[in-house]
């Protein structure tokens, strides 16, 4: 199937991340999953942006060119809000990339019916 790396929203990995990794899986694909916050989670917006700015834009994006280094050229690139901005620092250098799946909103995830 394919390989996806999966980059969590500003309120670093949650469960909800988990949730979508989880549902790729047992379609099949094979997910990476960085943890880019080193396991801080915020509970609101304004806290997450606090970290963010703690932790440093580059950190984060060196972070994230880490868990790129374990996923193959051509493998799809996921984020959710935040997280979906940090494809745009990678997808230049990764012409092989089979594509990009940005995820955003408010509502809880939902898995699909069966």
């Amino acid at each position: 199937m394919t390989s996806i790396v999966l980059f969590h929203s500003i309120l670093g990995l949650r469960q909800v991340e988990r949730d979508v990794a989880r549902t790729f899986e047992s379609s099949g694909h094979w997910v990476i999953l960085p943890d880019l916050f080193e396991g801080r989670v915020a509970h609101a917006y304004e806290e997450a942006f606090r970290m963010k700015d703690e932790i440093g834009e580059a950190a984060i994006v060196a972070r994230a060119a880490k868990a790129l280094q374990d996923a193959p050229p051509d493998a799809v690139l996921a984020g959710v809000s935040f997280g979906a901005f940090l494809i745009g620092h990678f997808w230049q250098d990764r012409p092989q990339m089979a594509g990009a799946l940005f995820f955003s909103g408010v509502a809880p995830w939902r898995k699909p019916p069966r």
